[in-house]
């Protein structure tokens, strides 16, 4: 007999989720999709719907960061950091967009490989540690303690 998870809610999502993340500790979730809007959810009791904001494409995936930033990777070219209440905190342009999108297991060591197949390593406050380019980077792994990563081309 195939093992069942009983759901904590259904939530009807008007647009293609294509990034999503729930906090560390799992109190609400955060996910967006082709319409740049960001929607999240409070599970602390009954799951009840915040007030969603926008960023200015699409967003290809989801990340939630130390001090509960949630980090967004877009469709055509920037990477931002917003608080779980939609204030903007940062933005980074990168090339392409992002394809992945990594974290340290504490949430301040961010890595993203952008369209261009380069990595960029930001701290959870957007500041940018590194960038690295060697070949098409396709895959990426982060420590997490946030001590080392890893990359694979194709």
């Amino acid at each position: 007999m195939p093992m069942v998870i009983d759901p904590v809610a259904e939530i009807e999502c008007s647009a293609v989720v294509q990034g999503i993340d729930v906090s560390p500790d799992g109190t609400w979730l955060a996910w967006g999709g082709e319409d740049g809007e960001i929607r999240i959810i409070d599970l602390t009791e009954q799951p009840k719907q915040l007030e969603p904001f926008n960023v200015e494409d699409s967003v290809t995936k989801i990340r939630i960061a130390h001090g509960n930033m949630i980090v967004i990777g877009t469709h055509t070219g920037d990477i931002h950091g917003h608080e779980r209440l939609g204030g903007h905190r940062w933005s980074q342009s990168i090339g392409g967009g992002c394809d992945h999108l990594e974290m340290s297991g504490d949430g301040t060591i961010i890595g993203c490989i952008d369209g261009a197949r380069n990595l960029h390593i930001y701290s959870e406050n957007g500041l940018l540690r590194g960038k690295f380019s060697s070949g098409e980077l396709v895959l990426l792994a982060i420590a997490r303690d946030g001590t080392g990563l890893a990359v694979a081309d194709d």
